[in-house]
C-alpha cells in the first residue's frame, strides 16, 4: 500500500470530513495539488473507485474479514469496467478501505493458489533423501540404456546427398536450360554452389562426427 497517498487522503477527510471519499470532483482537485507527485496509475485507480461509489460498500462492511471480500470483489469488477491493472485496483480500495478503518482493518490477502501448492508439495523436513547409488552401480546402469538414434543427422545426410540430383532435375528439366553454356554467369556460379554445395556440407559433417568419435 502507498502510504504516502493514504496520508494524503487522510489528510483530506481529516479537514474536509468522510464524505469527500464519495465526491469523486471534489477529490480530484485536492489530488491535483497534493497528489501529483505520486504515481498516476494508482490516482486514477483511487478516484475510480470513489466514481464508482464503492465509498459506501467499503464502509458497510461490518469485519476485517469482509472487508478483504468487498475489496477483492470490486478490484475484479473495477479491472474489468475500467481496463485498470488489478493490482493497481487492489491497491487503491485498500487505500479507500485504510482511510475509513484504519491499515489494521483489512484483513490480509490470501496467499496466491500457485503458492500453496508449491508449499503443498514440499517435502516435510523429517522426510529422509533416497539414498544414492554408487558410482559402480550407477555406471553399469547407464550404459545398458541404449542411446537414441540420431534420425535427424541421418535425415539430413540423406537430403544433402539426393539434392544435388534435385537441383539438376529443377534446372534442366523444370527450367529448360540444355546446358550449363545456357546458363547466364550468375546463374552458372548459383548452379555450382547447388551441386557441389551438399555434398562439401556432408563431407564436413562426416569428418566433424569423426573428430568427436576419436575426442
Amino acid at each position: 500500500m502507498n502510504t504516502n497517498l493514504l496520508s494524503i487522503v487522510k489528510q483530506i477527510t481529516g479537514e474536509y470530513g468522510e464524505e469527500v471519499l464519495g465526491d469523486a470532483r471534489r477529490l480530484k482537485a485536492f489530488f491535483s495539488d497534493l497528489a501529483q507527485d505520486e504515481p498516476k496509475p494508482l490516482r486514477t485507480a483511487f478516484l475510480k473507485c470513489v466514481e464508482s461509489g464503492f465509498y459506501r460498500n467499503v464502509k458497510n462492511t461490518e469485519s476485517a474479514e469482509e472487508r478483504r471480500d468487498v475489496i477483492e470483489r470490486l478490484a475484479v469488477r473495477l479491472r474489468d469496467d475500467e481496463g485498470l491493472d488489478l493490482a493497481r485496483c487492489t491497491e487503491a480500495l485498500e487505500t479507500l478501505a485504510a482511510a475509513v478503518f484504519g491499515e489494521g482493518g483489512i484483513a490480509p490477502a490470501a496467499a496466491p493458489k500457485a503458492a500453496l501448492a508449491v508449499v503443498r508439495a514440499a517435502p516435510k523436513p523429517t522426510e529422509k533423501p533416497a539414498p544414492k547409488a554408487s558410482q559402480s552401480e550407477a555406471v553399469p546402469a547407464a550404459q545398458s540404456q541404449p542411446s537414441p538414434a540420431p534420425k535427424k543427422g541421418r535425415l539430413l545426410s540423406v537430403v544433402l546427398f539426393f539434392f544435388p540430383f534435385a537441383w539438376c532435375f529443377l534446372i534442366f528439366e523444370g527450367l529448360g536450360f540444355k546446358s550449363v553454356d545456357n546458363l547466364p554467369p550468375a546463374g552458372a556460379i548459383i548452379f555450382v554452389i547447388g551441386l557441389f554445395g551438399p555434398w562439401a556440407a556432408l563431407l564436413i559433417i562426416g569428418l566433424k562426427k569423426k573428430k568427436e568419435k576419436k575426442q
